[in-house]
């Protein structure tokens, strides 16, 4: 009850101008961070303001209280742990209370997972939903480049693939299916870059406008 009386306060008081926000969905090492990067730079540099907020962030905000490390496998834990015990969506709920709050003119979800992150996104009255894809060889290879999480530099290729069977990985395709813009990120940064630039001025801009 409290959550859809926060939407409600949203839509209808929300006050200025509604920001445009996307939603990220693509499995480990596709290049949403990559992504986001590249657009949030181009966005700033045009005078537009961008927020980010990570699925991930709350996940990771929550073992390191616990002193738990952030690995992978404790992120995939936690959040089906969350949802067994508080309800399907209850990650979604409290990315929805942090983004409304944001008053950013974009404003990236990165990471969405469920179908409940895909309902929240569209709770947003002008918002989008891109996936990123790249070949699993790609992936893996990049995930160990980064070590953006604990013990990523020293994970298999076996071990890489089997964290993909996780519950809250195995819907990314389905989701993906159903976006509204699909990128493949298989060559270099640079032309990945080139492809947000893109976006941004030929696609992003227009709507941001209206």
């Amino acid at each position: 009850m409290a959550f859809i009386l926060l939407i409600l306060i949203y839509i209808n008081f929300g006050g200025g101008d509604m920001p445009f926000v996307i939603g990220l969905v693509g499995k480990c090492g596709t290049g949403k961070s990559t992504f986001k990067n590249f657009l949030r730079e181009i966005a700033v540099s045009n005078g537009r303001s961008v927020g980010c907020i990570g699925f991930s962030d709350i996940l990771m905000e929550t073992l390191r209280l616990w002193g738990i490390e952030s690995t992978r496998e404790n992120l995939q834990r936690l959040a089906v742990i969350m949802n067994n015990s508080y309800g399907d969506g209850i990650l979604s709920k409290a990315v929805f209370t942090r983004a409304s709050e944001d008053k950013s003119d974009i404003i990236i979800l990165d990471s969405i997972r469920w179908k409940s992150d895909v309902e929240m996104l569209k709770l947003f009255p002008r918002n989008m939903l891109i996936y990123i894809t790249a070949d699993t060889k790609i992936r893996f290879e990049r995930m160990k480049d980064r070590k953006e999480k604990p013990g990523e530099n020293e994970k298999t290729f076996k071990q890489f693939l089997k964290e993909e069977e996780a519950i809250n990985e195995t819907l990314i395709s389905d989701i993906g299916a159903k976006a509204d813009i699909q990128f493949e990120n298989i060559s270099s940064s640079h032309d990945f870059e080139f492809d947000v630039i893109d976006f941004f001025y030929n696609y992003l801009v227009s709507l941001c406008s209206v």
